[in-house]
C-alpha cells in the first residue's frame, strides 16, 4: 500500500508539473506585445498609423568604462559637456562638442553623445561624429573657447 502512495504522489507532482506549463504557455501566447520586435522586424507600411512600438533593436556593442575615465578621455581630447538631460530611466544623457577656431569664431567640428548610469557611475560613448550639422533656423550656437562645467 506505500508504494502505491508513493506512485500516486509522483504522478499528482508530475501532473501539477505539466498543467502549470500549459497554463504558462496559454499565459505567454494569449499576452499582448509590448514591441513588434521578432526575429524578422514587422515594419509599418507607409501610411499605416502608428502604434507606438518600435519594430527592432540594434546591438551597437556600446563601449562603456567608468564615468570620470571617458570624460577625462574626451575632455583631454578637447571635448567639452554643451547638454545633459535625464531620460526615462535616469541616465544622464550627455553631447559633449569639440570645436575648431576659424575666421575669428568657434565652429563645432565633432560631437559625442554619452550615457551615463548615476548608480553604478559607468559611461557608454552612444556615437561619436565627426562634421555634425544643426538645424540653423531653429537653434542659435555659439560656441566660446571655455565654459562653466555641467
Amino acid at each position: 500500500m506505500k508504494k502505491k502512495d508513493k506512485l500516486s504522489d509522483v504522478w499528482a507532482v508530475y501532473l501539477v508539473i505539466a498543467l502549470l506549463t500549459i497554463i504558462m504557455v496559454v499565459g505567454v501566447a494569449n499576452a499582448s506585445p509590448t514591441s513588434r520586435i521578432l526575429a524578422e522586424p514587422e515594419f509599418l507600411e507607409d501610411g499605416e498609423k502608428d502604434d507606438g512600438k518600435y519594430a527592432m533593436m540594434l546591438n551597437k556593442g556600446l563601449l562603456c568604462d567608468k564615468d570620470r575615465l571617458i570624460f577625462s578621455r574626451l575632455v583631454t581630447a578637447g571635448y567639452e559637456k554643451a547638454f545633459r538631460g535625464v531620460n526615462m530611466s535616469g541616465f544622464y544623457t550627455y553631447i559633449m562638442i569639440k570645436s575648431r577656431f576659424f575666421n575669428g569664431r568657434y565652429f563645432m567640428h565633432k560631437i559625442a553623445i554619452l550615457e551615463v548610469d548615476p548608480k553604478t557611475n559607468i559611461a557608454c560613448l552612444v556615437s561619436e561624429n565627426d562634421n555634425p550639422e544643426y538645424n540653423e533656423n531653429y537653434i542659435y550656437l555659439e560656441i566660446y573657447p571655455r565654459g562653466e562645467t555641467l
